[in-house]
């Protein structure tokens, strides 16, 4: 995590014994705290609070003041460089509320600025999930304070890819629509959603079978190099080598046997919980919380989506398995007219629809 070691104040008991103002270069708690609330609650300039710190014995230029007036780390947050943008809950007693904090945000931007970096607001759920298709780095957001308007741009410094808050929701609902189907073909889609898992599920088996298979033959081979150990067939050091040969065979095979795979009722209610959701996917996502809407954009889209700014266009890397067959088994039971599911066994395997697997759009 970036953080700095000028963030770490001196720990100095407040009050007219707090001397002296200023240690090894780092400010007191006591005054530095009373720097941030003469900004929150009257106001004054960074030149006027400079001047009553130095009134008190501590000598701070304004510009020094703006970068600490500027840093989340005093009401209690931090932030790293591995994720630019975002803002992570420290473990460190905060110096001021985070009211106190906001309020100073505010009364800074009467003196220059115009637009507020916004690091976790609930108008801007697709902040860090969308990424630049230029260089690959996600997106913050910000709010132009004159209009009152919310914009998201590219974190890269220079890169000036950047589009309106509205404009990137409509796009990102419009994007949700081509998963969703209508809820008069989710019977249908369940069971052609089920056909392929069942599909699958068979390959899965047979691979399964023959892990079994070879796991016993392995167990087999071990029980007769003990045997013959034990009878004195072989001596201590042949036995030690093959032993850790057919030890760490076995736990291979172990770690690519799974029983539980087979479980088709647990199948099932994931199919039923995705059709659920893609049944009201866009107004879904448009009337939930912030949390809602990234866990319904990431469960969609679990490596983010990439603006395109030229294109004007949004691409995704990488969909879901259950969601991205959905719009190939729309079109098919919107063709199959009759509903008599025997078209199923003219579906192709589990990755058929080609694109989907993963997805790209």
């Amino acid at each position: 995590m970036a953080v700095y070691a000028s963030y770490r104040l001196y720990q100095c008991e407040s009050g007219k014994d707090c001397r002296p103002a200023y240690h090894g270069h780092q400010p007191c708690r006591h005054f530095l705290k009373k720097a941030f609330e003469w900004k929150a609650n009257e106001d004054l300039s960074l030149v006027e609070i400079s001047n009553r710190l130095q009134a008190r014995g501590l000598k701070m230029e304004d510009k020094r003041l703006s970068h600490y007036f500027r840093n989340p780390f005093y009401c209690g947050f931090i932030v790293s460089k591995l994720i630019p943008g975002e803002l992570i809950e420290g473990k460190h007693p905060p110096l001021v509320s985070k009211n106190t904090f906001l309020k100073v945000q505010q009364n800074m931007e009467k003196y220059g600025g115009g637009n507020i970096i916004l690091q976790e607001v609930d108008e801007l759920p697709l902040k860090q999930f969308v990424k630049c298709d230029s260089c690959g780095t996600s997106f913050t957001g910000y709010l132009v304070k004159k209009k009152n308007l919310y914009y998201y741009k590219c974190n890269l410094k220079g890169c000036s890819n950047n589009r309106s808050q509205k404009w990137m929701h409509q796009h990102f609902e419009e994007l949700l629509l081509k998963f969703s189907i209508e809820k008069s073909l989710m019977p249908i889609i369940k069971k052609m959603l089920m056909y392929l898992l069942r599909e699958k599920t068979k390959v899965s088996a047979e691979d399964h079978k023959s892990i079994k298979q070879e796991l016993t033959k392995q167990k087999n081979q071990f029980d007769k190099l003990e045997e013959r150990f034990a009878t004195g067939d072989i001596d201590q050091t042949l036995f030690n080598k093959y032993r850790v040969k057919y030890q760490d065979k076995m736990r291979q095979l172990e770690s690519e046997f799974d029983p539980n795979q087979n479980q088709l009722s647990n199948l099932e209610m994931a199919v039923e919980k995705c059709l659920q959701m893609a049944s009201e996917l866009p107004s879904l996502w448009r009337n939930s919380n912030f949390n809602t809407k990234r866990r319904i954009q990431n469960l969609l889209f679990p490596q983010g989506i990439l603006y395109h700014r030229k294109k004007d266009n949004y691409r995704t890397l990488k969909i879901n398995s259950l969601f991205s067959a959905i719009p190939y088994l729309a079109r098919l039971s919107s063709e199959n007219k009759k509903r008599d599911f025997d078209f199923l066994t003219e579906i192709p395997a589990w990755v058929g629809p080609p694109g989907l697997e993963p997805g790209t759009t």
